[in-house]
């Protein structure tokens, strides 16, 4: 009897021991790991075949995002698309949207040491004004912006109060203002030799063999036609380094092979619409993340056609519209 009593105290001593076991390994195995970002690496990005590396006079929508990497503007919009300060420090909009007092940072360095200052946002106001209508900044506005060169054209003057005080003055006020002033800031010194002229303008609006040099976290390092170009993380930022060390762009026929780029490891992020993203939710090297972009879409009834704006036209849209689904679109 004694030995059948050690017996089962000491399996029942087991079983315990084996439940507070598998408990502790369930809690430990439910815990996430918080990481903290390191300095170095490099990541790749897709760019399709381009014609410069001037921001001005850019027509590649993949350049330019990747030139925002490089160029910065008095603001930005945000996550959101909401409009947020970049090289402005603050703001002060007055006469309704007709005068915008702007108060820049002044920790400000490009990627050749020199000073920003309001100097360098006047010249490339002024750089854009006196672009010709078929070649400059203005298709940048059509493209990516809900703004176009007659908005900006609504710039008629330039102020400049001090070295961190600008005035911008518009022929009226209206509402996407600060929008416009999202366009990259260059550097006048760079094109400027003495007086601002019009061949400092024309210097500003070259196509070929322009060297990027703007404020933001990379700075340019290299350009291979047709096949690469290369960043380096700008150590002097007013934010301080950015973690991944350098960024590679690599160039490919068209945006449609951005996709096989990625599966087979040649680029390390790619965007796209309209693909079967589900297929790859079970790819462990892949991850898939959303985000709000300016694009949309819409579906519209065609009123020059009588049957929907006739006296029953009524009934008829309204039927329609129960018997679509547009959860699912």
């Amino acid at each position: 009897l004694i030995l059948i009593l050690i017996i089962l105290i000491t399996v029942t001593g087991c079983n315990n021991n084996e439940s507070n076991i598998h408990e502790t390994f369930e809690i430990d195995n439910n815990m996430q790991k918080e990481y903290k970002p390191e300095y170095g690496g490099q990541i790749t990005l897709p760019l399709t075949a381009l014609t410069t590396l001037n921001p001005l006079i850019n027509e590649n929508t993949s350049y330019y995002h990747f030139s925002k990497l490089i160029f910065e503007g008095l603001f930005e919009l945000d996550e959101d698309l909401n409009i947020k300060n970049q090289l402005a420090k603050d703001y002060r909009i007055e006469e309704g949207g007709k005068v915008i007092n702007i108060k820049l940072k002044d920790n400000i360095v490009w990627h050749d040491g020199e000073k920003f200052t309001g100097e360098d946002v006047a010249f490339t106001i002024n750089t854009i004004k006196h672009s010709n209508n078929e070649s400059i900044y203005e298709k940048m506005f059509n493209i990516f912006g809900t703004f176009n060169l007659k908005d900006f054209s609504k710039i008629i003057d330039v102020e400049i109060l001090d070295d961190y005080n600008i005035k911008i003055i518009f022929d009226k006020g209206f509402s996407n203002n600060l929008e416009i002033l999202t366009f990259p800031i260059i550097p006048k010194h760079k094109f400027v030799q003495g007086k601002e002229d019009k061949k400092a303008y024309i210097n500003a609006l070259a196509v070929d063999e322009y060297i990027p040099i703007g404020t933001g976290h990379y700075k340019f390092e290299s350009y291979e036609k047709y096949r690469t170009i290369k960043l380096k993380s700008f150590e002097e930022h007013r934010d301080g380094k950015a973690y991944i060390d350098s960024v590679v762009g690599k160039i490919l026929e068209d945006e449609n092979l951005s996709l096989t780029a990625l599966e087979t490891g040649q680029i390390d992020l790619t965007t796209g619409i309209d693909y079967d993203w589900e297929k790859y939710d079970q790819n462990n090297r892949i991850r898939i993340y959303e985000f709000i972009s300016p694009n949309y879409e819409f579906l519209g009834f065609n009123f020059s056609n009588e049957i929907f704006n006739n006296k029953n036209g009524y009934r008829l849209r309204k039927a329609m519209a129960y018997g679509i689904d547009r959860q699912a679109i």
